[in-house]
């Protein structure tokens, strides 16, 4: 797979991360209800979750760095 299609797969998953991390929280915020642990995890604490929730929490934080990185530019085109 050459690195402009991978770039393309990263920067599609990216934002559909961030967007499920955010979620999770509101509905962390409103019910104090952590759906992902639910589904994927024990249904314990963030310290207590299952490697594969572990692994999805991950992602998710570094989705959110990889988006952040689009600021810059996105205000590059809003000034233009």
């Amino acid at each position: 797979m050459d690195k402009t299609k991978l770039m393309n797969i990263i920067s599609t998953v990216a934002p559909i991360l961030v967007g499920i991390g955010a979620l999770n929280f509101l509905f962390i915020g409103l019910f104090e209800n952590d759906l992902l642990e639910e589904m994927i995890g024990d249904g314990g604490s963030a310290t207590s979750t299952t490697p594969i929730a572990k692994t999805i929490y991950i992602l998710i934080g570094l989705s959110a760095v990889y988006t952040l990185g689009w600021i810059p530019m996105m205000l590059k085109k809003i000034n233009k």
